[in-house]
């Protein structure tokens, strides 16, 4: 299939500056008898601003896997969903790399990365390596992918700003053994990205096991990380939805569910070293534990940074708090702390907090985590008049059921 866009103006050299002379669609087929016989081949062939289409089928073998942007500009689709076409790397490779300065125009959409191997490159990235570019990844599903660091993606780098949204990553594992590696959905490393409207979910790493951000020296790391589920995710060591280590005052981590995760320390999110002037706001920390300290929150290191408008709820273990500073530098304030199972009672949260059921619309383990119109976390009902969570007001005042610890553990087995 080849569709040419032509700019036809008698004032050619205008046309010229405002968009290439042409630009064509491609189409690839997994069995080769397509406009090009692999996904590579395409982009080999094609030139910024070209369309390449995957069909509805199962890309498999060189050519198909590993497969390099190259620098280029280009849309790589799936003619459907993500489910409908799927690059199977079947462990011998990563999915796709862009470590060539791709712009925002080079861009990946409505595939799904399976079975992605990092073999190369460091071994980061088992199913997407970006490293010092900035493509779109897009309706994109990563599922059971290795790698040293970065199970699902790693992303490196001061001069990457890439975009990831709408993007599923799924049961990937990383097997790096440092405290800087780690990361079993998201790995990143001094980079800036926007990664939003994401789930990252039963992934596993020694650390970070649902995402992992870290700097170096005065290389720090930022980017936004908004409206994500972080849910079931495992690290050995710390982290077990969200780590962060080295984080730059403009990071911001907003409006998250972070829940059912399990660490060491910080089963929720483990900060450390992050800079004041971050925002880390309006997070729902739930249901998460730990086996050392710090079930839902752990700040360690000299961070300045405030955790706000947050609740902190239900998070438990066989830790010995709820929410540890190792040392006071950083805060949880204006937000809602209710941990009934284990002590809350720790050196790091503000006189501004509330202590109060989270009255959340659904029972505990339904991952429903709106909140009743009398809530303290409704901005009308706490004296910061701010709403605390990552959802708003869902419903009105329904019964509150208790349970035990052991009944819902039981829910993620």
């Amino acid at each position: 299939m080849r569709t040419l866009t032509v700019c036809v103006t008698t004032y050619w050299i205008v046309c010229n500056m405002a968009v290439s002379a042409w630009s064509a669609d491609w189409l690839v087929k997994a069995d080769g008898s397509g406009d090009f016989a692999t996904i590579q081949s395409a982009i080999d062939s094609a030139t910024s601003g070209d369309n390449i289409f995957l069909e509805m089928a199962t890309f498999t073998g060189m050519g198909n896997i590993g497969v390099d942007f190259k620098g280029k500009a280009v849309v790589v689709a799936g003619l459907g969903g993500p489910d409908d076409t799927v690059i199977d790397c079947a462990h011998l490779d990563r999915g796709f790399k862009f470590v060539m300065g791709e712009p925002q125009g080079a861009s990946l959409r409505n595939v799904t990365i399976l079975n992605g191997n990092a073999i190369t490159d460091g071994e980061r990235g088992g199913g997407i390596l970006v490293d010092g570019a900035s493509p779109v990844i897009h309706d994109v599903k990563i599922n059971g992918c290795t790698a040293a660091d970065g199970g699902g993606i790693h992303i490196a780098g001061s001069s990457a700003f890439p975009r990831i949204e709408n993007t599923v990553i799924e049961a990937c594992v990383a097997t790096g053994d440092m405290p800087y590696m780690g990361g079993g959905g998201v790995s990143v490393s001094r980079a800036f990205p926007l990664i939003v409207h994401s789930d990252i979910h039963h992934n596993e790493a020694q650390n970070g096991g649902g995402l992992l951000l870290t700097g170096e020296s005065l290389l720090l790391v930022g980017g936004s990380y908004t409206d994500l589920l972080v849910h079931g995710n495992t690290a050995d060591d710390d982290g077990g939805g969200i780590k962060i280590s080295q984080g730059h005052s403009s990071l911001v981590i907003s409006r998250n569910l972070i829940w059912g995760n399990t660490a060491r320390n910080g089963g929720g999110m483990h900060l450390l070293s992050v800079r004041q002037g971050a925002s880390i706001n309006r997070n729902t920390v739930t249901e998460n534990s730990a086996a050392v300290s710090g079930a839902g929150l752990y700040f360690g290191g000299f961070t300045g940074a405030k955790v706000e408008q947050s609740i902190v709820a239900y998070n438990t273990g066989t830790a010995a708090n709820s929410i540890r500073c190792s040392t006071m530098t950083g805060a949880v304030d204006c937000s809602l702390i209710w941990n009934p199972h284990i002590s809350d009672l720790n050196t790091c949260t503000l006189t501004n907090n509330v202590a109060a059921h989270p009255q959340f619309c659904g029972v505990l383990g339904s991952a429903n985590f709106s909140i009743q119109t009398d809530s303290a976390a409704n901005a009308a009902n706490n004296a910061c008049g701010v709403l605390m969570g990552a959802r708003d007001v869902g419903c009105g005042r329904t019964a509150i059921v208790s349970d035990s610890w052991g009944n819902l553990k039981t829910l993620y087995r």
